[in-house]
């Protein structure tokens, strides 16, 4: 049986494995979700994963959800890649800014999305003020931290890797979300190089 993936076209997380699969040369069947006939909620779904969420992995019978460490799975599938690599030093680099983008970098772009974007557009809700603000300050600051790091470097742990899908992913929506890139010139280009690879271009949102 091969690697099962349930995803979302909509989801930021669901992109980044479509990348990594696709940057692996890697099988996948692909399952849509479709959260507007509620199919996260489906008790079927829910035994897979208890939150609702996309993706979920199911390799024949292991199944695994939060979309880092699906793609770290994936990654040990074609270590030859080196999209996560084996030496520990190498490994422990990425995964710094694996664990970073979940805890920090991500969550302030998620909360300026889910609140400028995806909060009106499925809920038809106003945006949070409190929650607005709270996610500029905390994009200003780790936006700072990813450009100084991304200052003479092409990618985010020295060579290609699934951090950088991680990180480039969850900033999609940017502009609708009204995300300041400007100040940030080493984060936007490496953004524009990630955004300009084959596995980026065919995992675009529909939206």
């Amino acid at each position: 049986m091969s690697i099962r993936i349930h995803y979302s076209p909509l989801s930021q997380h669901s992109r980044r494995v479509r990348v990594a699969a696709m940057e692996l040369g890697l099988d996948i069947d692909w399952r849509l979700i479709d959260f507007a006939k509620g199919e996260n909620r489906a008790a079927e779904y829910l035994q897979k994963n208890p939150a609702g969420k996309v993706p979920t992995l199911d390799d024949d019978g292991l199944v695994l959800w939060e979309s880092n460490a699906i793609m770290a799975y994936l990654a040990d599938k074609k270590p030859q890649a080196n999209l996560y690599p084996t030496d520990a030093r190498a490994r422990a680099q990425v995964n710094q800014w694996l664990f970073w983008e979940s805890a920090h970098f991500g969550v302030a772009a998620i909360t300026l999305t889910w609140e400028r974007v995806m909060k009106q557009a499925f809920m038809q809700q106003p945006a949070d003020p409190a929650l607005v603000a709270q996610g500029e300050r905390d994009w200003s600051r780790y936006a700072a931290i990813l450009n100084g790091q991304l200052e003479g470097r092409e990618y985010v742990a020295g060579a290609l890797s699934i951090a950088d899908f991680a990180l480039a992913s969850i900033v999609v929506h940017r502009e609708a979300a009204g995300i300041d890139m400007k100040p940030y010139r080493h984060l936007q280009n490496w953004v524009d190089r990630m955004e300009a690879r084959d596995s980026f271009q065919k995992t675009k949102p529909p939206f």
